[in-house]
């Protein structure tokens, strides 16, 4: 029972990296409200989620607090996209890793 809970515990974990961001312009691409991404202001990039923009400005929600960024501060952004591929390569070898340990697992109990 306690392998099971840390495999899917060790799955759920695996599952939550399937998202890459892709680079985009923030001044001539479409943004979507809601829509979690990155953005680099001065030196580090920030996780935020769009509220709502203009021509010039994006409202964004950076943890508890909104904020309000110009389009010409942004030196760079990026936007959340779901991985299919990353899928795939994640969820089907630790599938079959799992189905794998529990069969020889269950053989080594039944001799």
């Amino acid at each position: 029972m306690k392998s099971k809970i840390i495999i899917l515990i060790a799955i759920s974990l695996l599952l939550q990296s399937c998202h890459s961001y892709r680079t985009i312009n923030p001044s001539n691409c479409y943004l979507e409200v809601g829509k979690n991404y990155k953005i680099k202001q001065q030196t580090d990039f920030e996780r935020v989620k769009l509220r709502s923009f203009t021509d010039s400005t994006i409202t964004v929600i950076n943890g508890n607090r909104e904020q309000e960024i110009s389009k010409k501060n942004i030196k760079k952004m990026k936007e959340r996209e779901f991985s299919s591929g990353k899928t795939v390569v994640l969820v089907v070898p630790t599938a079959l890793t799992l189905i794998l340990t529990l069969v020889f697992q269950n053989r080594r109990f039944t001799y």
